[in-house]
């Protein structure tokens, strides 16, 4: 090692050297202040050179020295550094470079003393070592340093963040210029995660730089085998994961799955025992995924997440990783705000806005205005959110603490220099004030909003604004108001489509949000009295859901290849521009957002091309195709009251059956026990279902609304909401000893909409001799003994008629007779009498079973490649089909009947409950017989039903025999075995159990 002393002497007397190089050399040794810093640069560099084998040796002397690491060193050793490199012997050079070079790479890993003061000597360091390398002469040092020289910018605390890493990702690509995947795949895999790492974080053209980083992972990944380098791929697959959740093109809910499945990878390798603080990674970015998941029950993946980030705090201490910890804190506060929305009871809302409230301000121990501005308004903000929902207790004004925590939340999110969060916090500050019953502040606070939030701009965060201060215009009863804003709301929901559905918000917060608005629109309409705008906005809210439904789902099954293709171009190039306005990046605002006005309506319009459902309802265009015999009564729920409208072909009646005895919450009462009863004890409901059903006539006071249906009206279609879609209303008990269905010669019929039941009537049919069964394809005699026989007879009735049964009732089978192919042509009649079932939790997977494991399900009914337009009913003799998702408020859409509907069918049969099948058997025998006594699907189900109820037993024997139903021995015996000494007049079906689950749609 060169001393000062003899290295002076030897300078002194040497005129080889240029006087450039001893200039500078001279000026820094000139001051004495800095040879504390030149020793101690000497003695690392010895150190370095003695230890080259074991460079952990090193760190000893660096705690010793501490006070010297700092912007001084920095400086001092760049300046000395580069010119010892230029005036040293060769081999001296060489050996000094080494030196200066491994120096940086240990500060680099070093964690004691001032971290942003390592990270500058580093820095210092490599670049001094680069002045020396070269790609031409050195090239693989040359590409280390690179290497190392950007890990360091990226790890960089002082200086500008973005250009730090701006420098680090033009000193990564420069090393791959050496390391190539042939020729260095080890090295070329490390800088690749690097480089992986720069990209992620990236502010300035966000979606393409996480793409580039998804790329440099992947490439990384390529030489990282988990075979073979295990700790390494578990370190990339993490950071993978983490750019997966964060990404912004794509599907969004796949990108998550993504991110679950690649970091549930990496924790095979870094597990709790061997990899704490690496493990406490993965938990907290696994916290962060179940937090944004989309595909699940939202309350389940939310208590996942909690528990992901509470893993992490057990390592991610606010002791040892102050900054981990606070991040952690931050984001498990928001998970408890998230969980409030999602829970049913008081008790764990309660809990959960306490745990949120907690985690936050622990947060701000760490995230302080000073140090970290933008985390600590951000903390700040959700934290206002977290106080909004705090029930008051005694002496505590959670509203003014949420008040005071958004104002000081506005003093880093101003509105010059943070537009987008200034917006936000305002439209949260116009929620705190609206709950404190001051409706200016609150309207001022939502119009500051509104400001920033404009259609161009951010039309999604427009679209909560404008519902916020439509609200508050509504209750404060400025209902022209109120309309304009609700109507600006719901045409920005409905021009935006799936953009606002697959976002990262709690998606069920935003279904209420988007149903509310057409609920607060409706309510604003019944104020003005404009009866038919009403029903227009809720036949609106329901294509909306529909829409909804369809566009989440696997669009790849129900659009062409191509036509899905251009759909992802036009999705991607929407979030593309979208987060440029967002985030600042656009240079012209107004040109931008007109192009995204442009892709919008492109694939809006392509869309519509194969969404049949419309976009708009017209209600005097429907009024005018109905004719003079037929009634309609549609039902709607609003916050407080059960809403009845009569419409027939001439008039449109509103009834609000609401009143002191019997309102929307004593509904709601009487659903819940019928459900809890249906659901926990089957024997005791069959028994209890009269009254059950007599009560529930007198609470829809349906006595009422027969009055109002005028005589000339013989047929009557039901239309409801929710829940009572799930509920027998044809069978209501109506005045007079007769039920609902008795008083109208024609039939009764459901239809999920309006606009369903006109594009119904449009259709034109040919035909109705064809048959298509699915029998029995679990071959379970046991729970289906009677569904051979219900097949078998019905199928006499046809002159054509196909039987799948058992092994043969294939999926591909059932679709074979549901395409319209050039093969076969679809049949007239469907009927399926096997098992089904609605699934509650995903209500696409609704299904019919078929054979093997196979099924047939809703989702699969709303692809394209099925098509039933020659099809005149479909009949579902099984459990459950006529079910639907009752938790929304307006999914009337989303249940098999409405399937079959959608792919073509005019009419459905379906049941409402788990159904008996030795019953179902002789229902659908009978029904079949009515129709092909020409009698309507309505008519011929009603008079089935009545039939059955009215059978006595010696009546029903002597069907059995008419029919010869009894010719198969073994049913025979059974038939007799049931009716063995049951009295002759006895009705034996007479309970509205064996035959009151089957409705009509259509």
């Amino acid at each position: 090692m060169w001393y000062i002393e003899s290295w002076l002497g030897e300078w002194i007397n040497s005129f080889s050297e240029t006087l450039i190089t001893r200039s500078q050399l001279f000026e820094i040794y000139r001051d004495e202040k800095n040879w504390k810093y030149i020793l101690f640069i000497e003695k690392i560099l010895k150190s370095v050179l003695k230890n080259t084998s074991n460079t952990q040796a090193i760190y000893p002397l660096l705690r010793e020295n501490i006070e010297y690491i700092d912007d001084t060193l920095a400086d001092i050793l760049y300046r000395w550094g580069t010119c010892k490199l230029k005036e040293a012997h060769e081999e001296q050079a060489a050996y000094m470079a080494v030196a200066i070079g491994e120096f940086g790479s240990l500060l680099l890993g070093f964690r004691m003393g001032d971290e942003s003061c390592n990270k500058e000597v580093a820095i210092a360091a490599c670049e001094a070592t680069l002045t020396y390398y070269s790609s031409s002469n050195m090239p693989i040092l040359w590409a280390t340093m690179q290497n190392i020289l950007g890990s360091a910018y990226v790890e960089r605390k002082k200086g500008n963040k973005q250009k730090n890493l701006k420098n680090a990702i033009k000193a990564f690509k420069s090393a791959l210029k050496v390391f190539t995947y042939h020729a260095s795949p080890q090295e070329w895999a490390v800088v690749q995660h690097n480089l992986g790492n720069a990209y992620s974080q990236i502010e300035e053209d966000r979606v393409d730089n996480l793409e580039k980083s998804i790329i440099a992972y992947k490439d990384a990944l390529l030489a990282r085998t988990k075979e073979k380098l295990p700790i390494k791929w578990a370190m990339t697959q993490n950071n993978l994961g983490g750019v997966y959740t964060d990404r912004i093109l794509g599907d969004k809910s796949k990108n998550i799955e993504d991110a679950i499945n690649i970091l549930k990878d990496a924790l095979d390798i870094r597990r709790r025992q061997t990899y704490p603080f690496e493990w406490a990674q993965i938990q907290h970015n696994l916290g962060k995924a179940y937090g944004e998941r989309i595909i699940g029950d939202k309350l389940e993946n939310l208590e996942k997440a909690i528990t992901f980030c509470e893993n992490a705090l057990i390592f991610r201490t606010q002791e040892n990783y102050p900054y981990y910890w606070a991040m952690t804190k931050n984001n498990l506060g928001v998970l408890y705000l998230d969980k409030y929305f999602v829970c049913e009871n008081i008790e764990d809302k309660t809990e959960s806005i306490e745990n949120a409230i907690a985690a936050l301000k622990d947060s701000l121990d760490v995230y302080t205005q000073e140090s970290i501005p933008f985390q600590w308004a951000m903390t700040q903000h959700n934290l206002g959110n977290a106080y909004i929902k705090k029930v008051d207790k005694e002496g505590e004004n959670n509203l003014e603490k949420a008040i005071n925590a958004f104002e000081a939340a506005l003093l880093e999110r101003s509105q010059d220099k943070a537009p987008y969060y200034w917006a936000m916090t305002q439209n949260s500050l116009g929620t705190a004030y609206l709950n404190s019953n001051d409706l200016k502040l609150a309207i001022a606070a939502y119009q500051a909003a509104l400001t920033i939030y404009t259609h161009d701009t951010f039309p999604s965060e427009r679209v909560k604004a404008l519902f916020n201060l439509g609200f508050v215009y509504q209750k404060a009863e400025e209902f022209n108001k109120a309309f304009a804003t609700y109507k600006e709301a719901i045409d920005t929901i409905e021009y935006l489509r799936e953009e606002i559905i697959s976002g990262v918000d709690v998606k069920q917060k935003q279904a209420e949000l988007f149903n509310r608005n057409y609920l607060g629109i409706v309510e604003v309409c019944l104020k003005l009295n404009r009866i038919k705008t009403a029903i227009e906005y809720i036949e609106r809210s329901k294509t909306r859901n529909l829409v909804e439904l369809l566009l989440e789902r696997d669009s790849s099954n129900f659009f062409p290849s191509e036509v899905f293709s251009q759909l992802e171009i036009y999705r991607d190039e929407i979030k593309k521009g979208q987060y440029k306005i967002q985030s600042g990046e656009a240079k012209d605002i107004k040109t931008l957002s007109l192009r995204l006005q442009k892709l919008r309506q492109q694939r809006n319009e392509l869309q519509n091309e194969y969404l049949p459902i419309g976009t708009s309802f017209n209600f005097d265009k429907f009024q005018s195709t109905l004719d003079n015999k037929t009634a309609i009564v549609e039902w709607y729920l609003t916050i407080n009251n059960i809403e009845i409208f009569l419409i027939t072909a001439n008039s449109i009646e509103r009834l609000c059956t609401s009143h002191e005895k019997y309102d929307k919450d004593v509904f709601i009462d009487w659903y819940n026990d019928y459900q809890k009863l249906y659901r926990d004890n089957q024997q005791k409901w069959k028994n209890e279902l009269s009254s059950y059903l007599l009560e529930l006539s007198e609470i829809l006071q349906i006595k009422e609304i027969v009055k109002l249906i005028p005589k000339s009206c013989t047929k009557l279609i039901l239309i409801p909401y929710r829940y009572l879609h799930l509920l027998p209303l044809h069978v209501l008990p109506a005045g007079n000893n007769e039920l609902l269905f008795e008083k109208f010669i024609d039939g009764i019929s459901y239809a999920p909409s309006c606009q369903i039941l006109q594009q119904i009537q449009q259709r034109e049919f040919s035909g109705f001799q064809a048959l298509f069964a699915i029998h029995n394809p679990k071959n379970d005699l046991q729970s289906l003994p009677y569904a051979n026989l219900e097949v078998e007879v019905i199928k006499t009735l046809f002159s054509s008629a196909i039987v799948l049964t058992g092994e043969k009732a294939t999926k591909d089978n059932a679709k074979l007779a549901m395409t319209n192919s050039k093969d076969q042509q679809t049949p007239h009649y469907l009927h399926f009498a096997c098992h089904g079932g609605f699934n509650l939790g995903n209500p696409l997977e609704s299904n019919l079973a078929l054979a093997g494991d196979e099924s047939l399900t809703l989702g699969n009914l709303f692809e394209q490649k099925y098509n039933l337009n020659q099809c005149q009913l479909v009949v579902l003799s099984a459990c459950e089909t006529g079910l639907i998702d009752y938790k929304n408020d307006s999914d009337e859409y989303i249940g098999l009947p409405s399937g079959f509907l959608y792919a073509g069918s005019p009419n459905v049969v379906s049941s409402l409950w788990k159904i008996q099948d030795i019953s179902t058997a002789f229902l659908m025998i009978k029904f079949y017989q009515n129709l092909f006594l020409h009698e309507t699907v309505a008519i011929a189900i009603n008079q089935a039903q009545l039939w059955l109820r009215d059978v006595t037993k010696i009546q029903l024997e002597e069907w059995i025999t008419e029919h010869q139903l009894n010719s198969n021995p073994t049913l025979r015996n059974q038939l007799r075995r049931r009716f063995h000494n049951m009295p002759d007049d006895e009705q034996p079906f007479h309970s509205p159990f064996y035959w009151a689950a089957f409705c009509a749609i259509g």
